[in-house]
C-alpha cells in the first residue's frame, strides 16, 4: 500500500539521517581566545568573512538549483560540478578551523562550522543522484537546514 511505502521511505530517510558522516566539531578543535572584546569579536568576523570568501567561488550555495538543472536536462557533467562546492566547503571549513574564535563566539563559531561540514556532505550525496538517488535526496533537508543557519547567521554578523 501507499501508506506503508511512505512509511519505509520515512523510516530510511531518518536512518540515513541519523548516521551522517559530517564531522561534528566541537570546542577542543578551534582556537579559543580569552578576549571577546568588541575589536576581537569584530577582527573574528573579518578573519572569518575573509576565509569563507577566499575559498568562495560565485556558484557555490546554488547546489540545489545545479541539481534541478541537471536532473530536468539528464545532465551527467552534475558530480565534477558539485565536486567543485564540496571541495569549496571542506576547505572553508579548514580555514575556520585556524581562525581565532573569542571565547564568547565559540559555539556560534561551531555552529557555523559544523553547518559548513554538513553541506559539503549533503552537496557529495546530491552529486550522487544519478547513481543514488534516495541517498541525493535525503541530503536536501540537511543541504536547506545548514543554508538556512548559514544565512541568519550572517545577516545577523556585529563587525
Amino acid at each position: 500500500t501507499q501508506e506503508k511505502q511512505a512509511e519505509i521511505v520515512a523510516q530510511l530517510v531518518s536512518e540515513v539521517s541519523a548516521n551522517s558522516n559530517a564531522n561534528q566539531y566541537e570546542a577542543k578543535d578551534i582556537k579559543i581566545i580569552k578576549d571577546s572584546s568588541p575589536e576581537a569579536v569584530k577582527k573574528y568576523w573579518q578573519d572569518f568573512n575573509a576565509t569563507f570568501l577566499k575559498y568562495s567561488y560565485k556558484e557555490l550555495g546554488t547546489e540545489l538549483e545545479m541539481l534541478k538543472n541537471a536532473l530536468a536536462k539528464e545532465d551527467l557533467s552534475l558530480p565534477s560540478k558539485l565536486a567543485k562546492s564540496e571541495e569549496a566547503y571542506q576547505k572553508i571549513v579548514g580555514g575556520l578551523l585556524q581562525v581565532s574564535v573569542p571565547e564568547k563566539m565559540t559555539k556560534k563559531h561551531l555552529l557555523l562550522i559544523n553547518s559548513l561540514a554538513s553541506m559539503a556532505e549533503s552537496v557529495e550525496l546530491m552529486a550522487k543522484v544519478f547513481a543514488d538517488p534516495l541517498s541525493a535526496l535525503i541530503a536536501i533537508k540537511p543541504y536547506q537546514d545548514s543554508a538556512k543557519i548559514l544565512v541568519e547567521n550572517f545577516k545577523n554578523q556585529k563587525i
